[in-house]
């Protein structure tokens, strides 16, 4: 049973007790380490005896603050662990400093007030071992300086990467990017909650080999997610909503692809802007449009177009989206691809607004007998020329 420091007590065998404790306020309460019979350690925060067995359990909580650096490990460190800290006021520099590390958790951390960064995982010299299978979750990074969480090889590029690294669950309020990486392969960025940066929600670049999925990004000052020099990235069930909160011009785009990206896969993504900021939802101005597969993405509250691409060109793929913005659906659509390229709505009658092309089509919500199906887009314009298709018979 939870006691005092040094307290025994007897507990009744083949019965599951939870550990707690209770202390003063600021802390978090750790993983409770516990001996059974002098044997080896075993994590966990409850404990379950048989009759003679006799257990030690201990538990630690850290308050880290007004130090130079929160938490730092040295190059070709392995198996660390960093969890269920509190750091914070750490006005020069970051939270967690993470050097060319292997076998990393970072879990369950509350930072708040770093004067740089959040936390970081890094490789410093091109002769730096590769930083590898690191797992940073459940963490929460308030009022960060700078990224709440990077990963980067200073030189940029070449040499020796950061590969299979989890960033998953973690919430981020107040940042400039939420969440940055680079020279990295094989990165997943999952199930993160990003609210209030005063630069992009998530920014990747010179990368390779990476999921992005289920994550929220909500006012961000510029794009809700930037992608540069990308391969074979998976972008899908994304929410974002109000970025471009700053209203620059160069960056007012839900999301945003630019350089040498490629293999790109947007799915299910919904782009949402409410206070009028946003230029286009989606700006894919990479060249290689070739390799991109767009499907099932919606956006709508875009002053401009729903989406621009960089040119007019055929796509892999091109299906089922919902696109709108205040002057039009698309700058620049592709011109060939698998699936269509139409905008699809439904409602009880052809469009008067708005501006529409070739092969838009609205499904009639009330049919009836002797009716239509609905209505197609057959000549381009403000609104366009719409014809009914789909006669029901009487």
């Amino acid at each position: 049973m939870p006691g005092l420091s040094a307290t025994f007590r007897n507990v009744t065998a083949a019965v599951s007790y939870a550990l707690g404790e209770t202390g003063p306020s600021g802390y978090t309460m750790g993983t409770y380490s516990c001996v059974v019979n002098g044997g080896s350690p075993v994590s966990g925060n409850s404990i379950t005896l048989s009759v003679g067995q006799s257990a030690v359990c201990t538990v630690n909580n850290n308050d880290i603050s007004w130090y130079a650096q929160g938490v730092i490990t040295i190059t070709g460190s392995t198996r660390v662990i960093i969890t269920n800290n509190r750091i914070h006021d750490i006005p020069s520099q970051h939270g967690m400093y993470i050097e060319s590390s292997v076998m990393c958790v970072i879990t369950g951390n509350i930072v708040w007030n770093t004067g740089i960064l959040g936390m970081k995982i890094q490789i410093d010299q091109l002769t730096d071992p590769e930083a590898t299978d690191a797992v940073v979750s459940n963490n929460v990074f308030t009022n960060v300086g700078g990224q709440a969480i990077l990963l980067t090889h200073t030189k940029g590029g070449s040499g020796p990467w950061l590969r299979r690294i989890i960033i998953d669950g973690n919430l981020v309020n107040g940042s400039g990017n939420a969440i940055e990486a680079n020279t990295a392969d094989g990165v997943t960025i999952s199930n993160n909650i990003l609210a209030n940066s005063l630069n992009r929600g998530i920014y990747l670049h010179d990368l390779s080999n990476v999921q992005v999925y289920d994550n929220l990004i909500q006012n961000c000052a510029a794009q809700g997610m930037f992608l540069e020099n990308a391969v074979n990235i998976w972008v899908r069930n994304n929410r974002i909503i109000n970025p471009c909160t700053d209203n620059a011009t160069a960056t007012e785009f839900g999301i945003q692809t630019a350089l040498a990206c490629s293999e790109i896969v947007m799915e299910g993504n919904r782009v949402t802007d409410t206070l009028g900021n946003m230029r286009y939802g989606f700006y894919l101005n990479h060249p290689a449009l070739d390799s991109l597969t767009f499907r099932n993405n919606y956006t709508t509250g875009a002053t401009d177009q729903g989406a621009r691409l960089n040119a007019v060109s055929p796509v892999r793929e091109w299906a089922n989206n919902d696109l709108s913005g205040g002057i039009g659906r698309i700058v620049s659509p592709p011109s060939s691809g698998r699936g269509h390229r139409f905008s699809e709505r439904f409602d009880t009658a052809a469009p008067t607004t708005g501006t529409w092309a070739v092969g838009d089509r609205v499904w009639n919500t009330a049919p009836a007998a002797n009716g239509t199906m609905g209505w197609v887009c057959t000549t381009a314009g403000t609104p366009g020329t719409w014809k009914t298709f789909g006669t029901i018979a009487a």
